[in-house]
């Protein structure tokens, strides 16, 4: 879907397009964490989603944790569960932060906008105008 990318030495965690969009009922949206410009020493980043208009856990699981490189590795996927909650709603947005990087340093592009798209079907006027 989406990635961010670490230069190395030293590390600059980035991402090239700002948003990454899923299907509700895709069932988990995947972001990608690369590291670019050599893979020596080992380095690490941290990573947390936060609320926008998509609120854990009604719509998605709240994720966090910490990325580890060893020394040659080049890539780690996040994976972050979507809830189908099968009611209508308009499409909703959470947000994938990078911070705490050790060995590394953050570039300018740090966090990832996740849009949620609805693929409930409106069953009433009251959905439609929700």
């Amino acid at each position: 879907m989406d990635n961010f990318r670490m230069e190395t030495p030293p590390a600059l965690p980035q991402r090239p397009l700002p948003q990454a969009t899923v299907e509700e009922g895709d069932g988990v949206v995947t972001l990608h964490v690369k590291r670019v410009h050599g893979s020596k020493g080992r380095v690490s980043v941290a990573y947390a989603t936060s609320d926008g208009t998509a609120h854990a856990p009604h719509d998605y699981e709240e994720t966090s944790g910490v990325l580890v490189f060893a020394e040659g590795e080049l890539e780690h996927a996040i994976q972050i569960p979507i809830v189908d909650d099968c009611e209508y709603e308009k499409n909703e947005t959470f947000t994938l932060t990078l911070s705490s990087p050790e060995g590394c340093e953050l570039g300018d592009t740090t966090a990832c906008v996740v849009t949620i798209k609805s693929t409930d079907e409106i069953k009433g006027l009251v959905d439609k105008v929700t």
